[in-house]
């Protein structure tokens, strides 16, 4: 068995069209799974503050290529801090496309050891609120992917 148990729902506003649950709630007891079975789940800032952030694309209250630094100003003066500690000016602004696609050159200061990780460790920038934050970048924006605090910042 990979999985305990599945279920997935198809609807819309007016009526379920398609339900199926499969497994178990309880693979000890081997309780079959059923509709309604709660669930733990996780992750799901992401695909929430994403589909709320498209809501206001659609509205046109928010565009895919606006600078995140009109909505926090210290991304407006980036740095990208080397491999050896030393900072460099940003090439680029990350858009939120960028934070989006985890692209943006953050990463949280518990993946892995570079200095910008450890600066983040060490000035309290994975404290709660980030909304004022200055920023040093791990690695250059769109330069790879690395998951963060992307969604942080766009809610």
């Amino acid at each position: 068995m990979k999985i305990a148990g599945a279920t997935i729902v198809i609807g819309n506003r007016e009526k379920l069209i398609f339900e199926y649950n499969a497994g178990y709630r309880d693979t000890t007891t081997r309780d079959s799974l059923k509709p309604d079975a709660i669930w733990r789940i996780y992750s799901m800032t992401k695909p929430v503050v994403t589909a709320s952030a498209m809501v206001l694309v659609e509205r046109g209250l928010l565009r895919l290529d606006q600078p995140v630094a009109e909505f926090n100003p210290s991304f407006a003066t980036l740095r990208v801090m080397c491999a050896d500690g030393t900072e460099v000016p940003a090439r680029q602004a990350p858009t939120i496309q960028d934070l989006m696609r985890h692209m943006a050159g953050l990463s949280y200061g518990y993946f892995g050891d570079s200095p910008a990780q450890r600066a983040y460790v060490a000035d309290g920038f994975l404290a709660e609120d980030v909304s004022n934050a200055d920023f040093g970048f791990c690695w250059k924006v769109c330069f790879r992917r690395g998951y963060a605090i992307n969604r942080t910042l766009i809610s």
